[in-house]
């Protein structure tokens, strides 16, 4: 059985093409995706800091992942001011992020 990803994307459309890019990335290193991140042996979150909300939430999100699947990897991409204390969680930037497969192997 495939390893399981899960993708959620906040912001704007150049973020909605990361996700795209990065979900095809795994798709092609034989990942599936699933839509529940229960289920998922990696989550990503493609963050947003236009607004501090938006930071915020993303951040939120994250936290709420990682207790509701601790064991998962978890990476958060995209853009972001600091890099906050998260347990099991990986920050990447720039070009980085499309190589989340590549690193996994």
């Amino acid at each position: 059985m495939n390893k399981l990803f899960y993708v959620e994307t906040y912001g704007c459309k150049l973020n909605q093409l990361d996700s795209e890019r990065i979900r095809d990335g795994f798709h092609a290193a034989g990942y599936a995706e699933t839509q529940d991140p229960a289920l998922a042996e990696i989550i990503i979150i493609n963050s947003c800091a236009v607004t501090g909300n938006a930071e915020k939430e993303s951040r939120y999100r994250l936290r709420r992942l990682n207790r509701m699947n601790p064991d998962a990897k978890k990476y958060f991409i995209g853009c972001f001011t600091e890099e906050q204390k998260l347990p099991d969680t990986i920050f990447l930037r720039g070009s980085e992020k499309f190589q989340i497969p590549e690193l996994l192997s």
